[in-house]
C-alpha cells in the first residue's frame, strides 16, 4: 500500500508548492507517499510533440503491478469525502502502487 503522485514537473508558485508540501506531510502521516517527476519536454515548439515526449516519460515510470490514475480536469470530480473513500479502497484493492498521474501543461 503505497501512494505515489507522479507529475510532470514540479509546481513553480511558491504558493502552489508550498500547499503541495502540506499536503504531503498530512499524508505522510496516514499511509507512505512519496512525490516523483518527469521532466517536462523543453526545446519542442508543437504542443502535440509535447504532450507526447512527457507521456513517453511518464509511461516508463509506470510498472506492471502499478494502478495508474490520471487526475484530469475532465475526469470524475469528487468531493473530498468521496475521494477519500475511494483512495482508501483504493489502496485496499492494489497490489503495488498507487499512482497518481498529473500531466504538464499541456495535458497527458
Amino acid at each position: 500500500m503505497k501512494l505515489v503522485i507522479l507529475s510532470v514537473g514540479m509546481p513553480r508558485a511558491a504558493w502552489a508548492f508550498e500547499g503541495c508540501s502540506q499536503y504531503e506531510k498530512r499524508v505522510e502521516k496516514l499511509l507512505p507517499l512519496t512525490w516523483e517527476t518527469v521532466p517536462e519536454a523543453r526545446g519542442v515548439k508543437n504542443v502535440e510533440a509535447v504532450r507526447k515526449k512527457e507521456e513517453e516519460r511518464i509511461l516508463q515510470r509506470i510498472t506492471e503491478r502499478d494502478y495508474p490514475v490520471l487526475l484530469d480536469e475532465a475526469g470524475i470530480c469528487r468531493s473530498s469525502r468521496d475521494f477519500s473513500i475511494w483512495l482508501y479502497e483504493s489502496l485496499q484493492s492494489v497490489p503495488g502502487r498507487l499512482l497518481l498521474v498529473v500531466g504538464g501543461a499541456h495535458g497527458v
